[in-house]
């Protein structure tokens, strides 16, 4: 695996101009099997480059010089001493007509398919232009995805990151939500079993604590109520002998705390029972 990312990264620097513009990867088996992969391609098809490159350049010469060669063999044709050349020339001058595929060897059409020949040597630079620029653009847009795949790789395991987090929470929340409804079953149990032994010891509604408070406060009304009428009565022991009046307020008296003793004592009786 290092030897293989190795590999990558020297031929990354070959790519990018700056280390830093070299975009991250993580580094795993498949990662590296895809950019190697990736980078050979890239390398072949550079070498592939470079060689078609090469021929065409021994090719322009081998045109160039073919040229020339040919440029001499015309100015001798068409000059007047021909006679006096050897059968050499005319065998040169017809190994050429047929590499041009002429059929009428003459100056003009010889002169004619050399323009024609020259033409398309210019052109071979042209050509070569838009191709190395045709090359430039597919590696760019080649470094573009190698980007866009580092990016993608590296959200990708953000998302599976939370993902698993989320996960671990989900189990979390459920195995919190499962021990609640046993506590509830748990407490439901335990509230059932306190009111049945609530129920069994005697337990009644006006025995609840409101209850019991709201019965507090009418013997606290009552107490205030005898208070005044101990009060009065005290008072009437106090006047002056007039005894059948002293007896009526007396009696009188006497009734009211009888009827509020009697009323307090129901009212102790009840909270007893």
């Amino acid at each position: 695996m290092n030897s293989q990312n190795e590999a990558i990264r020297s031929w990354l620097a070959t790519v990018f101009d700056k280390p830093e513009d070299i975009p991250h990867y993580e580094l795993n088996a498949e990662n590296l099997s895809v950019l190697m992969e990736f980078a050979s391609a890239c390398q072949e098809r550079e070498r592939l480059e470079k060689n078609r490159q090469d021929l065409v350049r021994r090719q322009k010469e081998e045109y160039k010089a073919e040229a020339e060669k040919l440029e001499k063999v015309v100015a001798l044709v068409d000059s007047p001493g021909l006679n006096s050349q050897s059968q050499t020339l005319v065998d040169i001058l017809a190994q050429v007509a047929d590499l041009l595929d002429c059929d009428d060897p003459s100056p003009n059409e010889l002169s004619l398919l050399l323009y024609e020949l020259k033409a398309k040597v210019s052109k071979i630079p042209v050509q070569m232009y838009r191709k190395q620029n045709k090359l430039k653009d597919l590696q760019a847009k080649n470094v573009r995805a190698l980007k866009d795949l580092s990016q993608t790789q590296v959200k990708l395991g953000t998302i599976e990151k939370e993902m698993k987090k989320n996960k671990v929470n989900t189990q979390q929340s459920e195995k919190k939500m499962e021990f609640l409804k046993e506590k509830q079953v748990e407490y439901a149990k335990t509230v059932a079993k306190y009111e049945s032994v609530l129920h069994k010891n005697g337990y009644r509604p006006e025995l609840e604590h409101e209850a019991l408070m709201a019965m507090k406060e009418q013997m606290d009304d009552l107490q205030n109520t005898l208070k005044p009428l101990k009060a009065k009565l005290e008072s009437y022991q106090a006047l002056p002998p007039n005894v059948e009046l002293a007896k009526a307020k007396v009696a009188e008296a006497q009734a009211q705390l009888l009827e509020l003793t009697h009323q307090l004592t129901h009212e102790i009786s009840t909270l007893h029972i």
